[in-house]
């Protein structure tokens, strides 16, 4: 596949970024259910859909909904990888399309759920969209990332943890005057993602230092043994 030219990327890219994430906003509020008639916030979902003749084919079934509102959100994403080289625009391309899926479904089906914990909702759809988008844009967000200094490289990743954290302890709701109250849905992110992965990421660091440091001792005896790392390939080169 041939690599856009940089005008073509600053221009259509950028474009078709902003076309797509003006898309998924506009989903979230039309499909979104209302949680309170009589008080609207920017950010809250309007229900317009279900408001609309035009739009009755969208709402009467998950398939219908996904293919009519998905496949728009799907081709623009497509043309964002196509015109744009920019990771954090491919990020954000894969996040608004899987932000409209995860609105579709929960509009459609479980609107209850959404109705329940409404903006709460939105955001934990929102967050868990571009926490799978990140994951799968990883590879291209950390070859951009690479070329960044070492203070803006932490800087991201503590603006990152911290949200996380924000989130996790957040999600439900608080309550200030239970200082000490401890239910099973803070424990498991609090313990798993606070102290159980920063463990396993500290020895999986640690594991690759002490083998590094070991092959390269393998490697230093070899050498002064006057065997090189490459001897099987002369020697199937001489006897062939």
């Amino acid at each position: 596949m041939s690599q856009p030219s940089p005008g073509v990327s600053s221009l259509g890219g950028v474009g078709l970024l902003a076309l797509l994430l003006a898309y998924a906003a506009w989903v979230h509020h039309g499909i979104g259910p209302v949680s309170d008639p009589t008080a609207f916030e920017w950010y809250q979902p309007r229900g317009f859909f279900f408001d609309w003749t035009s739009t009755d084919w969208l709402t009467e079934s998950l398939r219908s909904a996904l293919l009519g509102l998905l496949t728009p959100a799907l081709l623009l994403c497509v043309g964002v990888w196509l015109t744009s080289r920019s990771a954090l625009a491919r990020l954000l391309a894969v996040w608004a399309l899987l932000f409209v899926g995860l609105c579709v479904y929960y509009g459609v089906v479980a609107d209850g759920i959404w109705r329940f914990f409404h903006w709460r909702g939105s955001a934990v759809m929102a967050v868990f969209a571009l926490s799978v988008a990140a994951t799968f844009t990883a590879p291209w967000l950390a070859r951009s990332g690479e070329r960044l200094p070492r203070p803006v490289q932490g800087l991201i990743y503590g603006v990152v943890v911290v949200a996380t954290l924000a989130l996790m302890r957040n999600a439900t709701g608080t309550d200030q005057s239970l200082s000490f109250a401890i239910s099973p849905w803070p424990v498991v992110p609090v313990f798993g993602l606070e102290l159980l992965v920063p463990a396993v990421a500290f020895g999986e660091d640690l594991h690759r230092r002490l083998l590094g440091k070991g092959l390269e001792a393998d490697r230093r005896h070899l050498g002064e043994q006057g065997v090189g790392l490459d001897q099987p390939r002369v020697v199937e080169s001489v006897v062939g």
